[in-house]
């Protein structure tokens, strides 16, 4: 059907499906149905932005439509135009009870429908919008969330050879005690200050963050020049030392160089993480690149965590107590 918006006409009356046709079909696809069970028939095999709804219809009446389309979780966000012969409060106000988001009463004027058909698609378009945004992006930071992160990297790096991008994973060190001995806000504060020099330095990389759990970041950037990413971290700790908090801040990075472009973004996700577990403790130590060692440490742990779940469903466990 093309980019045009899809406007479904739901008339028992053939004059009139003829009619609202002409008056839609040079700005939009306009689809027809007799009645109420043949327009959910039709909702549910095509792509639908808007509804134009008679309520008095043999099979089905336009409540019914209404409810069958309040119980779906794609339809009920479709917006819906009662279109009614009647000026009875009751009936309108009942059409509004049941999810339609207007009512035009006949005779009405043609420039008047198209007005009101053109609010509620670009209401429609608005909050589809801050929909994707919220599913797009972390509430807190406004970088990316882990949801959208992962299928970005893989079409990223699927398409390069192995060895060109590295994952880079960002631990703050102490952040729940800062959480807890100055509170949310500056913690929020904190991470949004964090996520700034992230989305500085991917985009002076051509790279992507995002905030995963707590105050865990996750970027990629390509990896022309290992120096460069070494320099980058460098600057990103000396900035992160200069936020203002008495104990100050300091944080542990992890990298993985994807040589596995193929496999899970997750596991790359991991790999970083792994990496930067193994040096959280460290003092000394504030950089760790994924290796080999590692690899088989996440193993032998799977390995593991899979045999605990074969004997836990096995009944192999024998618990004792204590006396």
């Amino acid at each position: 059907m093309g980019d045009r918006k899809v406007v479904l006409v739901v008339d028992d009356s053939h004059i009139e499906r003829i009619m609202m046709k002409k008056l839609f079909s040079n700005n939009y696809e306009v689809l027809l149905a007799r009645d109420g069970l043949e327009a959910l028939e039709v909702m549910r095999s095509n792509p639908v932005n808007l509804v134009l709804l008679d309520i008095t219809m043999p099979r089905l009446d336009g409540y019914g439509v209404l409810r069958e389309m309040q119980k779906d979780k794609i339809l009920s966000a479709v917006p819906v135009i009662v279109v009614t012969g009647t000026e009875d409060e009751f009936i309108q106000d009942k059409a509004l009870d049941h999810g339609a988001q207007d009512i035009i009463s006949k005779p009405f004027s043609p420039n008047l429908v198209l007005k009101r058909v053109a609010n509620q698609l670009s209401l429609q378009n608005a909050i589809q919008a801050v929909s994707e945004n919220e599913l797009r992006y972390d509430p807190v930071t406004h970088v990316l969330n882990r949801a959208a992160f992962i299928p970005m990297v893989h079409e990223i790096v699927s398409k390069k050879p192995a060895g060109s991008y590295v994952m880079s994973a960002v631990d703050i060190d102490g952040f729940k005690l800062i959480n807890d001995r100055y509170g949310h806000i500056e913690g929020d504060r904190l991470l949004c200050y964090i996520a700034e020099l992230h989305m500085t330095s991917s985009l002076e990389s051509q790279g992507l963050t995002c905030r995963d759990m707590g105050d865990v970041f996750f970027s990629i950037a390509p990896l022309d020049d290992l120096q460069k990413v070494t320099d980058a971290t460098e600057s990103f700790r000396d900035k992160l030392t200069e936020y203002n908090l008495p104990a100050g801040v300091d944080a542990h990075i992890g990298r993985y160089i994807i040589d596995e472009p193929d496999i899970d973004v997750g596991l790359m996700m991991d790999r970083a993480l792994m990496a930067v577990r193994s040096i959280k403790r460290s003092s000394q130590q504030y950089v760790a690149m994924f290796n080999e060692d590692m690899r088989k440490t996440m193993l032998r742990e799977k390995e593991l965590i899979e045999d605990m779940r074969k004997a836990l469903g096995a009944g192999q466990f024998v618990l004792y107590f204590q006396p």
